[in-house]
């Protein structure tokens, strides 16, 4: 029998390379040494990281939660397509009451908004599809997530579902974007036919300036979150590309999803005389939906984490 000189294997007589390490075999007569400082321990050092990134994309994929999360999802773009198709959409019911409750609260002039919101229902299609495209390509980006990170066993350029989730933020951000302009510009216009008219006194001015400051406010809000998503989305296509451990979750995205389920939970339970018991089950599952993957995503982040430290 031949050692090999590098890892101490044994070959058979005369055969020139290991059949363990691959290394060749010099002729020599002498015993040779075992070797006992054969690296392994350093190479599965090098590869251990990755494997245990993949497999925590794999697991996180494959878990339970998220294929609830992602089923509950289905169903609620599914309602919202049929709501479109019989002209429901609660998004036209809510600027209704949103209308009604502006010229209650302000006490404007009758039909000081009818021109604005005549124009708001006049884009109702482009609304509705800006509302139910990033739902729809969201829906498809984490099918199609679950589907290859499931199975994921070495680093892979397969992260479609990842970005097609990220052109849905994209979207949604630019539609948020817009209401939140609409919105203040409802007030300033308001302000300044109310100023025309003579209505406008230092309380209505006070009252109109504060309500511009919030909703900018809510915009800052918005879009701090969407960045904080992408940027989620980004660290994940970059591990399942490279199979390195990247804990870039944004903790602020965790906590707007809490606060936000809950706020939204209420202001849906509140609406129901307004919007019907169907709009409240639909807000219900979303904010379900929302829970199960923020509950994902501190796992997630939790084991990301725990793999920086050991690298």
């Amino acid at each position: 029998m031949r050692k090999c000189p590098v890892c101490g294997n044994e070959n058979e007589d005369g055969a020139k390379i290991c059949t363990q390490c691959g290394r060749e075999i010099s002729d020599q007569s002498a015993d040779v040494e075992e070797v006992k400082d054969f690296p392994t321990e350093d190479w599965e050092k090098e590869e251990r990281p990755a494997t245990r990134a993949l497999e925590v994309l794999r697991r996180g994929a494959g878990a339970g939660v998220f294929r609830l999360a992602v089923f509950l999802y289905m169903l609620m773009v599914i309602y919202n397509v049929a709501s479109l198709v019989l002209d429901e959409m609660i998004f036209f019911k809510v600027i209704s009451t949103a209308q009604r409750w502006i010229e209650e609260t302000m006490m404007l002039p009758a039909g000081v908004l009818d021109e604005i919101s005549g124009g708001i229902f006049s884009l109702s299609n482009v609304a509705a599809l800006l509302i139910l495209l990033p739902e729809v390509l969201c829906f498809l980006g984490m099918a199609m997530y679950a589907l290859s990170a499931s199975h994921i066993t070495e680093p892979s350029k397969d992260t479609g579902g990842l970005l097609l989730i990220q052109v849905a933020v994209c979207i949604e951000m630019i539609f948020y974007l817009m209401i939140g302009l609409l919105v203040m510009g409802v007030f300033l216009i308001s302000m300044l036919r109310e100023w025309d008219l003579g209505f406008l006194d230092p309380q209505s001015m006070t009252m109109y300036l504060v309500f511009m400051g919030l909703a900018l406010v809510v915009i800052l809000f918005v879009v701090f979150y969407e960045l904080g998503v992408i940027r989620i989305l980004r660290s994940m296509k970059n591990t399942m590309r490279t199979g390195e451990a990247d804990d870039r979750i944004s903790g602020y995205v965790i906590f707007m999803n809490f606060a936000m389920s809950i706020l939204v939970f209420v202001v849906s339970f509140l609406m129901i005389p307004y919007t019907e018991i169907e709009g409240f089950i639909v807000s219900a599952v979303g904010t379900l939906v929302t829970v199960l993957l923020t509950c994902g995503l501190i796992w997630y982040r939790k084991q990301m984490r725990g793999l920086c430290k050991r690298a």
